[in-house]
């Protein structure tokens, strides 16, 4: 679920106090910082080979650095209600098994 029609509240009440304020027109922006040092992941991949003609069976590992940084970026109208989301930066995501980045996003308490 996005965070679009959600209340700013509910950002602050997850996120705790945003970093930064801004307002343009009839918009009010809340802004979170996050980062630091990049991530080091490391996975292992399967791989064969042969010691003489018996076959051998190994891991092989493949370290990956990852960015931490990341800003998030929500506008509100006056009532309060996020009318728009913007992110920036590797930190904003989780890796899905598949390697892949996933957005974090709304958290409805399912």
């Amino acid at each position: 679920m996005s965070w679009k029609g959600a209340h700013i509240s509910e950002a602050i009440d997850q996120w705790g106090p945003p970093d930064d304020e801004r307002t343009v027109a009839d918009f009010t922006s809340y802004l979170w910082y996050r980062g630091g040092e990049p991530a080091t992941i490391t996975t292992y991949a399967p791989a064969t080979g042969y010691v003489g003609s018996e076959p051998v069976y190994m891991s092989v590992p493949t370290t990956t650095q990852i960015s931490t940084k990341c800003t998030r970026q929500l506008y509100f109208d006056s009532g309060g209600t996020i009318t728009h989301v913007k992110w920036e930066g590797g930190g904003c995501c989780v890796m899905t098994v598949s390697g892949w980045c996933a957005t974090i996003g709304y958290r409805d308490g399912n």
